[in-house]
């Protein structure tokens, strides 16, 4: 027999007297019984879909806040002609918390509302020193919202809102904030002049 040599006496018996257990069968059982095994230990911690309300997001920006991000790099981009302040980054979607740091005042209980406030709001870009990622300046970009739509005043109200909640918090920072208007074309030039000057 093709095992007697690694298997115990009364297995190589068990296996002889019984027709059903072709030493060749065993293969696949094995191994189906193997990859079973490994299956189950790699997912047994694996939490079902309906347990984990998180999946990853495709894209990070919208294609205006990519076509917008893309310009903002070349602007502060220290190989551009015009660029006044050398090497700098552009981040996106930096939570305010990230950036304007409560005060100590903001550690007693009936403040950590505003702090989870600050935590779930985000700026659409900040640009950064490239040595040391000290903030120079925010970026808000306005999204676009159709004037014929239903939502239109709602909408509008909202990102007037959430525009001026973040002008007041840089202010009082003396953080340079700047707001634009989506659009489908930017001048580069005016974009550097307005963030820079």
């Amino acid at each position: 027999m093709l095992f007697d040599s690694f298997l115990p006496k009364a297995v190589v018996d068990f296996l002889e007297n019984n027709p059903l257990m072709d030493p060749f069968l065993l293969i696949p059982i094995g191994l189906a019984l193997l990859l079973s095994i490994i299956f189950i230990l790699k997912y047994k911690n694996a939490v079902p879909n309906k347990e984990n309300p998180f999946q990853q997001v495709g894209e990070l920006f919208s294609p205006v806040e990519r076509s917008f991000y893309g310009l903002l790099c070349q602007a502060v981009s220290g190989e551009r002609k015009g660029a006044r302040i050398g090497n700098a980054l552009v981040l996106g979607k930096v939570t305010i918390a990230e950036v304007l740091a409560g005060q100590n005042n903001l550690a007693q209980p009936h403040q950590q509302k505003k702090l989870k406030k600050l935590a779930k709001i985000n700026f659409d870009f900040v640009i950064c020193q490239a040595n040391d990622l000290s903030v120079i300046a925010v970026i808000e970009l306005e999204p676009l919202v159709k004037k014929g739509a239903k939502t239109y005043d709602k909408e509008h109200a909202n990102n007037t809102k959430r525009i001026q909640y973040l002008s007041v918090r840089c202010k009082a920072q003396n953080l340079p904030f700047h707001h634009f208007k989506a659009a489908s074309h930017y001048d580069i030039e005016q974009l550097v002049e307005r963030i820079f000057t």
